[in-house]
């Protein structure tokens, strides 16, 4: 798995999708990570969840079942999208 290092951060590449996540961050394989997407912090994402686009997740986010956050949103703090939520 290969490894990139941003600001003192490993981040490695989702292998569904290509997104790079941290490695204080925790995500599900069967997730989708975009190629241009960054998952951090102790961010977790999980189920169905997609994270896409340019999008970026970190902080205490959590992202699960069938939620989406796309295109260049930026999701941190304590926020959580759960269910069929878009965040476009």
């Amino acid at each position: 798995m290969k490894k990139t290092v941003i600001d003192g951060v490993n981040y490695y590449t989702h292998s569904n999708g290509g997104g790079l996540v941290a490695e204080t961050a925790i995500v599900s394989k069967n997730v989708y990570i975009g190629l241009n997407a960054k998952v951090s912090g102790n961010a977790k994402v999980s189920d169905h969840a997609k994270v896409s686009g340019h999008a970026k997740v970190w902080g205490h986010v959590i992202v699960s079942d069938h939620a989406k956050v796309s295109g260049h949103t930026i999701v941190s703090g304590h926020t959580r999208v759960s269910g069929h939520e878009k965040i476009l």
